[in-house]
């Protein structure tokens, strides 16, 4: 399947108030069930952490969320055919902490980070640019653009939505 070339574009204020609401209301909620996921390099076990949710991969829903996400976020992105869906959260820390995103799989195809909450924690893509999330946003790019994500300082945590597509 051929993908559309593009470097990287962000695009502000990308859904419908309505539906913006319903992902903040959720992902930002008391209830929704995140994924500890432990970065041993990244130094002290004590801060040294994050935590995800995987929606879809491997042609499988893997959430009972995945309906939500395809109606509130899914239905509008352009997508031909969906590879995996995973939500990230990373706490606030007093120092700013850089995680690499890895690419899971080994082949080009489209990416896109969509921002559930404005907060000073960068995605860095490869070329050094620094995208700093605004709430309701999202970051189109190629999957071969390597991207780390840092915490933020200045919120409880810095959440996105990690979609890879054709």
């Amino acid at each position: 399947m051929k993908i559309k070339k593009i470097k990287h574009r962000i695009s502000l204020d990308y859904i419908e108030q309505e539906f913006y609401r319903n992902l903040q209301f959720v992902f930002l909620g008391d209830d929704f069930p995140w994924f500890l996921k432990k970065e041993s390099d990244l130094g002290d076990p004590q801060t040294s952490y994050y935590f995800t949710h995987i929606f879809y991969q491997n042609n499988i829903a893997h959430s009972n969320y995945f309906n939500f996400i395809q109606t509130n976020l899914l239905n509008f992105i352009k997508i031909n055919s969906l590879i995996s869906v995973r939500a990230f959260m990373f706490p606030s820390n007093k120092e700013v902490r850089s995680i690499e995103i890895e690419n899971e799989f080994d082949f080009k195809h489209n990416q896109a980070i969509y921002f559930v909450n404005t907060n000073n924690g960068n995605t860095v893509l490869s070329d050094g640019t620094k995208v700093t999330p605004r709430e309701n946003s999202i970051l189109f790019m190629e999957s071969s653009d390597k991207q780390h994500s840092e915490n933020c300082t200045d919120k409880k945590a810095k959440v996105m939505i990690l979609i890879d597509y054709f």
